[in-house]
């Protein structure tokens, strides 16, 4: 067997060749098949809360909240954050993110790669800001209400008001059923005109391609329009529903409708979107470290192999 010294002065070449294609290999494939670091960003809102008969009452219950934020504002969020050129990826990461209830706030829970740590407190901030408008008119009546004095409590005047909110709710329900109906109309058309793009010969194609773009053009801005009136409808909703309860409790008796004015709290973002890294850079610098360092042993193991062998081969 041939001495170490000898062997690495014999065949150094050769090692650092081998070691070189070894540790070029496992670079390759911890840096491309490795996921790169990853970030959990998390925030809570408080629904706000009074007192009612000496308990401690949320202004929204936190289930329902959390239902309405998946089914309602996420979609509405990312149908923003889609129009500024978001990739698929950060989109579906971020519609799978974790709404979930506590006894007086919601906690949204999304976790991204690092890269896009910034686009997933965006859409954290973004929701919170529908959340907290959509129970403004909550807040506002229960607000009205430690505020009225008992003159001020005449069922009638809540009553004009659920007609009012009634009535709203009802206009933008035909506005809606409007124009959804001439959505239906128009995404017919385009549909028949693109086929006929297909069919017809180049010199009917310059009008039925401004036909095409000025019906895409209708499309996005009914799409837009349908966007605000949902949010508005929403208010309206929350509304009459927080007027129609407050009807119920002024109905009760007088000691059930005694607010202690000091505990009200307001819906607040209580923890704002916070990053926190879940899988670290250094990671894939320390697999690095090992690769370098299996890398050199294998090519050290197979040039002493071929020294060993070439040692015992017979002096012709």
């Amino acid at each position: 067997m041939m001495p170490l010294t000898q062997i690495l002065a014999s065949y150094w070449r050769s090692f650092f060749a081998i070691a070189a294609a070894l540790f070029g290999t496992f670079a390759l494939a911890i840096i491309f098949l490795l996921p790169g670091p990853r970030v959990l960003v998390r925030s809570s809102i408080d629904v706000g809360s009074y007192f009612l008969g000496g308990k401690e009452t949320p202004i929204y219950s936190p289930d329902p909240l959390a239902k309405r934020t998946l089914n309602v504002y996420v979609p509405l969020t990312l149908s923003a954050i889609t129009k500024e050129g978001a990739s698929t990826t950060v989109l579906n990461a971020l519609q799978s993110s974790i709404i979930e209830a506590t006894q007086l706030s919601i906690v949204i829970t999304t976790i991204v790669d690092a890269t896009a740590e910034d686009t997933a407190r965006q859409f954290q901030e973004r929701l919170a800001e529908l959340i907290l408008r959509g129970e403004m008119p909550r807040v506002d009546a229960l607000r009205a209400r430690m505020t009225a004095t008992d003159s001020a409590t005449d069922l009638r005047n809540y009553e004009k008001q659920i007609s009012e909110n009634r009535e709203q709710i009802d206009r933008i329900s035909k506005r809606i059923a409007e124009i959804e109906n001439s959505r239906r109309d128009l995404e017919a058309e385009l549909k028949d005109l693109l086929q006929r793009q297909q069919s017809t010969g180049p010199d009917a194609q310059p009008s039925l391609q401004s036909r095409t773009r000025w019906i895409q053009d209708q499309l996005a801005n009914q799409l837009a329009a349908l966007t605000a009136l949902s949010i508005q409808q929403n208010s309206f909703v929350l509304a009459l529903g927080a007027t129609g309860e407050l009807m119920q409790h002024l109905a009760q008796a007088a000691d059930e409708r005694q607010l202690d004015q000091e505990s009200f709290t307001e819906p607040r973002v209580s923890l704002p979107p916070t990053p926190i890294l879940i899988t670290p850079q250094w990671r894939r610098t320390g697999l690095l470290a090992v690769a370098l360092v299996v890398s050199m042993l294998i090519a050290f193991g197979v040039v002493t192999t071929i020294a060993n062998g070439r040692a015992r081969e017979p002096q012709c």
